[in-house]
């Protein structure tokens, strides 16, 4: 596993993971290849997919657990990242939803946009490398691109 505070290797890492957003044609290859990234160097990671009033998790890893793979957004520290559609880091989370997914502070929400809709949210909980934190940026938006694209296909749109 690469140094979780080299920002050479979190480069080279980064730039992989975009390159293989690029080439992505299928929804569950975007979610496995953030956390993929994330896990190597938070504590927990998690991608939730927003249907509705509902939050749905699609993946996670490292230290984040799930009693059930869907919860009410009402009340939890993804629906302030929904209403904003901005990235949130927080200090901790209180709610038992986020809790579960971000069991250790410091957490990175990051919203996942196709144009203005959004239509996930990145978190990363932990101890983290500030050159991690700054490349969720630019994944989740290459993340956006490829579940654009994604859905393209299979509606079979070019």
């Amino acid at each position: 596993a690469p140094s979780p505070t080299d920002d050479n290797a979190i480069a080279d890492a980064t730039a992989a993971a975009i390159d293989r957003l690029a080439a992505s044609n299928h929804r569950g290859d975007v979610a496995d290849i953030l956390l993929e990234f994330s896990s190597s160097y938070f504590a927990s990671s998690a991608i939730v997919r927003l249907r509705g009033g509902t939050a749905i998790i699609q993946g996670f890893r490292g230290r984040a657990t799930a009693d059930k793979l869907e919860f009410p957004l009402p009340g939890t520290a993804f629906a302030a990242v929904a209403a904003r559609a901005q990235p949130m880091v927080l200090d901790a989370v209180t709610d038992s939803a986020t809790v579960a997914l971000a069991p250790a502070g410091p957490v990175t929400m990051h919203p996942i946009m196709i144009g203005n809709r959004l239509v996930a949210i990145w978190l990363c909980a932990g101890p983290r490398a500030a050159a991690a934190v700054a490349a969720i940026a630019g994944l989740a938006h290459a993340a956006g691109q490829a579940y654009e694209r994604a859905i393209r296909d299979a509606k079979g749109q070019a």
